[in-house]
């Protein structure tokens, strides 16, 4: 593939994020360029992202935080202006703009009718909800003014947002339901952004991907939890012991070969569907 790429990815330092990015890597190699934000770094994967992309930035935030957003956003821009003056006018012409949503946290988990502190929880939750959905909403903001910002007109630049779902987007999970109710609504995110950029000047595709189960800290967080608090602790064990659970890697690879032109804008796809 020689068509160059700038990747942004939210949450890469470890589990899926990594593994995603890793994917990118894999199969884009010197055509990639990467912008990654996440709380810290993690030197040594950053080391291995720089030999394998023409270009690694990181950028440090908490987007989890509304006061961190804004200037991570400024930092991003730059960061993005640099690798795209850095193309010959064809690359620009052609260039492929990747978005990937990734960062998440599963918030409290407690099944309503026994929240504990209802201050502590609510706090979380809002945390939860900023992390989840409004600052995925506010990149992918971003990233639709940046590529119009872009002096250089073209039909065959792509931008593309995946937003990180998950299955219990589509059904309730007793006692995470925080968590729930978040991905519900980056599904709806993935849905009314496409209808807004549809009657902009840019192409831009979206799409919610759900991953599957797949093995990061939060399968261990669900898995140590306790039955009363989280009634579906014991699926998630099961699904560990019985090999359900998917490597990082694994699943980063399939989401990194995916033809994304191949789906209806604004959909929801589950990555056990393209094996």
């Amino acid at each position: 593939m020689n068509r160059k790429t700038i990747l942004i990815i939210s949450g890469w330092n470890r589990g899926l994020g990594l593994g995603i990015l890793r994917g990118f890597a894999r199969t884009r190699g010197q055509n990639l360029s990467v912008l990654a934000i996440a709380r810290s770094e993690d030197p040594e994967a950053s080391a291995e992202l720089n030999r394998k992309t023409a270009s690694f930035h990181p950028v440090s935030g908490d987007l989890s935080s509304t006061a961190h957003i804004t200037p991570l956003l400024a930092e991003l821009t730059e960061h993005f202006h640099s690798c795209y003056s850095a193309l010959s006018k064809s690359e620009q012409e052609s260039l492929e703009v990747i978005l990937v949503n990734n960062a998440a946290a599963l918030g409290p988990i407690h099944p309503i009718g026994s929240i504990p502190d209802t201050l502590e929880w609510s706090e979380h939750a809002q945390k939860t909800f900023v992390l989840n959905c409004i600052a995925p909403a506010l990149l992918s903001d971003w990233l639709c003014k940046t590529l119009e910002s872009l002096d250089t007109p073209s039909l065959n630049r792509e931008g593309i947002i995946l937003n990180i779902s998950s299955g219990a987007s589509k059904g309730p999970m007793s006692g995470a339901g925080v968590y729930s109710m978040s991905k519900a609504a980056v599904n709806l995110l993935s849905m009314t952004s496409s209808a807004d950029f549809s009657a902009g000047r840019q192409k831009i595709q979206v799409l919610s991907i759900s991953p599957g189960m797949v093995e990061t800290d939060m399968q261990k967080t669900l898995r140590a939890q306790n039955d009363a608090q989280f009634p579906n602790a014991e699926y998630f064990r099961s699904a560990s012991r019985n090999g359900d659970v998917k490597t990082a890697t694994e699943i980063g690879n399939t989401i990194a070969e995916m033809d994304f032109r191949n789906y209806e804008p604004g959909s929801y796809v589950h990555v056990r569907d393209l094996s």
